[in-house]
């Protein structure tokens, strides 16, 4: 064993690159969700059951895994676009359903949302895998990593951040706005990778 200092694949760069940003932007959904549902559950509902206040965010965590799961047979590249797009409609589904303090569509957003975080993410593993040596793998993966906790981080830091200025309901609506944008455009960029990068 040698401690790896991160690094970007020998080939591949770009590929590698656009696979992170699926990633990194489909975590910032999980970043919003985790950071802010259970708190508007405890208002919307008057209760501090815990259990109550985090059935939306076990269903989303659930879903993460079960997604890659289920549709495992998808094509890394149409599981990187299909994952992007359910995770913008998750949040705009969430943004909605506490808008208008909606249970129901919060359980749905959590259900797609989270159906969509996974699939990015195992989309994201597999365009990588398919670029590196084993000897690579170690830093790679530690930029992988640590791009993507960093933008996880960084998302709920920003509403914490906003949240004193201008109010906790626009931070969140604020900051969903730019991962949504970020979302749809990583989709994009995977539609104009080489078609061997799939």
């Amino acid at each position: 064993f040698r401690p790896h200092r991160p690094g970007l694949p020998a080939n591949g760069k770009s590929t590698f690159l656009v696979a992170t940003a699926v990633a990194a932007f489909a975590f910032g959904a999980p970043a919003l969700f985790l950071s802010v549902v259970p708190s508007f559950l405890s208002g919307l509902l008057h209760t501090t059951n815990t259990a109550l206040l985090v059935a939306p965010v076990g269903l989303f965590l659930g879903m993460g895994t079960l997604a890659p799961i289920v549709l495992h047979t998808l094509p890394a590249r149409r599981a990187a676009i299909v994952g992007s797009v359910l995770n913008v409609i998750g949040l705009a589904t969430t943004l909605y359903a506490t808008a208008v303090g909606s249970i129901p569509l919060l359980l749905l957003a959590a259900f797609v949302g989270g159906s969509g975080v996974g699939l990015a993410f195992v989309a994201s593993l597999s365009f990588i895998n398919q670029l590196i040596s084993q000897e690579e793998r170690g830093d790679v993966f530690g930029t992988f990593y640590a791009i993507i906790y960093i933008w996880f981080g960084g998302t709920a830091l920003a509403v914490g951040l906003l949240t004193g200025p201008i109010g906790l309901t626009a931070a969140v609506r604020g900051v969903a706005v730019v991962v949504v944008a970020l979302c749809l455009v990583a989709a994009v960029a995977v539609t104009r990778l080489p078609r061997a990068a799939s």
